[in-house]
């Protein structure tokens, strides 16, 4: 728990001296889901709000645009949140061909706190 907390706070210290703020969201990192501990952790450091996704785009495994695109479209679904990283070539390219299936689905793509207010 003490590892947990430190690595909670640290970021969440880091992020108030960086930008004056620690945001609102928190997402653990590595994990779909946050444990109990994790949430209590994290609202205890500041974060109103704790969330977790359910498609892994597994952009981050570097497996090329058109696999990007196919894992989240076979996953997706009205309200799901995605997971997707930024520095990776592969979802910059797959997010036009995301976006175009999304809306032809009826499905937007929408800012975290629009899906959940």
């Amino acid at each position: 728990e003490d590892g947990a907390r430190a690595e909670i706070t640290g970021c969440a210290d880091r992020l108030k001296r960086l930008t004056g703020s620690i945001g609102t969201w928190f997402r653990p990192s590595r994990a779909p889901t946050a444990s109990p501990l994790v949430q209590r952790l994290a609202r205890a450091a500041g974060y109103p709000h704790v969330l977790s996704y359910d498609v892994d785009s597994l952009d981050h495994t570097r497996p090329g645009a058109p696999a990007v695109t196919r894992k989240i479209l076979a996953e997706v679904r009205g309200g799901s949140l995605v997971s997707l990283h930024f520095g990776y070539p592969d979802t910059v390219t797959a997010l036009p061909d995301v976006l175009e299936e999304l809306d032809r689905r009826g499905l937007h793509a929408v800012t975290t706190t629009e899906l959940l207010s």
